[in-house]
C-alpha cells in the first residue's frame, strides 16, 4: 500500500498553509467555499450522514441563508458556517471551530435554539394580514395545535481542540465524538429529539491514513491533514473523496477565493505568532487582558469578527463589546 505523502511546511512560511497544494478544511473561508457551494451539496450530505452515524440518512438538502435571527428581536443575529435543510424540514448547522473556550458548548446550544425558534415564527398563509399589523407578535406563528410540531435541528461542529464548558459540573467525554441532547436527569435516557449537538474533537484523532477503516476515520483524517498532503491517496477509490480533493485543490480556486483564503490564514498566523511571542517572554499573567487588547487592535484594523474570535479565543459577544 502506497503511503500518503504528508509534508510539513517550511517554518519560514505560514505553517497553516501546509504544503500549499490543498486548502486547510478547518479554515473558515475554505470550509464555506467548499461545503457551502451549491455544486458541492453531495459533499455536504456525505459529511452530515457520516456525523449522524446511522441515526438517519439524509438524501436531499437545500442550502439556506447562514444568518438567522437570534432568540429575541433585540439580540444580534446568529451567523452559521453552513446552514441547510432536508426535504422534511430538518435543519443542519455544520461548523468548523479551531479554538475552544468556556462558552463553546453554550454558544452552539444557542445556535440550535435559534433554528428551532425560527420555526415558531413562521406564519401560516392566512395570517398575512395579521402579520402586517403585528409583525413582532407571536400570534403570527403556527396555530396552538401545530405550533410545537416542528422538525428537529442538528448542530454539527468539527473542532481542532477539546470542547469546553463554563460549568465544572459538565462532563465532556474524552472521545473523538461527543453528543449532547435533552435527557432525563434520573435515567440518562433521551427525552426529546428536537435538538442534537454533535462534536468531532480532532484532538482525539491521531490515525495515519493506512489506519483509517471507517468513513468517519477518513473524513476526520481529511479535516486534520488535508493542508499537509501533496496528493490524494492512491487507493482512495471513492468518488466523493475524489471530488473533495478536487474542490480543496488550491489551483482550482478562483483568484478571489485564493486571496480570501490566504489572507485569512496569514492574519490568523500573524496573530498566533504575536501571542506566542508574548507568552514566551513570560507575560503569562494577564493573558486574558492581552487577548482583549489584541482583539481591540484587530478591530481597529477592520479584521473580521469571525477571525478575531478564532485566534483570540473570545466569543462573538466579547468581541462586539469591544467596539
Amino acid at each position: 500500500m502506497k503511503k500518503v505523502k504528508n509534508v510539513k511546511a517550511d517554518r519560514n512560511k505560514n505553517p497553516l498553509l501546509g504544503a500549499g497544494i490543498y486548502a486547510n478544511l478547518m479554515a473558515d473561508p475554505a470550509f464555506k467555499m467548499i461545503f457551502g457551494a451549491e455544486e458541492n451539496k453531495d459533499l455536504l450530505m456525505e459529511l452530515i450522514n457520516v456525523m449522524l452515524d446511522g441515526e438517519r440518512v439524509v438524501t436531499n438538502i437545500t442550502l439556506k441563508q447562514n444568518e438567522i435571527q437570534g432568540l429575541s428581536l433585540e439580540n444580534s443575529k446568529v451567523v452559521m458556517d453552513v446552514h441547510c435543510e432536508e426535504d422534511d424540514g430538518t435543519e443542519f448547522d455544520v461548523e468548523v471551530q479551531k479554538l475552544s473556550n468556556r462558552q463553546s458548548l453554550d454558544r452552539f446550544f444557542v445556535y440550535g435554539c435559534a433554528m428551532l425558534f425560527s420555526h415558531l415564527r413562521k406564519p401560516q398563509k392566512d395570517d398575512e394580514e395579521e402579520k402586517e399589523d403585528k409583525k413582532d407578535d407571536m400570534t403570527t406563528a403556527r396555530s396552538e395545535v401545530e405550533r410545537y410540531d416542528i422538525p428537529p435541528v442538528y448542530v454539527m461542529v468539527i473542532m481542532d481542540e477539546r470542547l469546553k464548558s463554563q460549568s465544572p459540573d459538565i462532563v465532556i467525554d474524552d472521545d473523538m465524538i461527543f453528543q449532547a441532547y435533552l435527557c432525563s436527569g434520573k435515567t440518562g435516557r433521551r427525552v426529546s429529539k428536537l435538538m442534537t449537538l454533535i462534536f468531532a474533537q480532532l484532538k482525539y484523532f491521531d490515525k495515519k491514513w493506512e489506519e483509517c477503516e471507517t468513513k468517519m476515520d477518513k473524513w476526520m483524517y481529511m479535516f486534520k491533514n488535508m493542508q499537509d498532503l501533496t496528493e490524494a491517496p492512491e487507493n482512495l477509490d471513492d468518488k466523493i473523496f475524489d471530488k473533495l480533493f478536487s474542490s480543496a485543490k488550491m489551483a482550482n480556486f478562483t483568484a478571489e477565493q485564493r486571496l480570501e483564503y490566504e489572507k485569512a490564514m496569514m492574519t490568523e498566523y500573524d496573530i498566533k505568532i504575536t501571542m506566542q511571542e508574548r507568552y514566551d517572554e513570560g507575560k503569562a499573567e494577564g493573558r486574558a487582558e492581552e487577548r482583549l487588547e489584541t482583539a481591540k487592535n484587530l478591530l481597529k484594523e477592520n479584521v473580521s469578527v469571525d477571525v478575531i474570535q478564532r485566534v483570540c479565543g473570545l466569543t462573538k459577544e466579547e468581541v462586539e463589546d469591544l467596539r
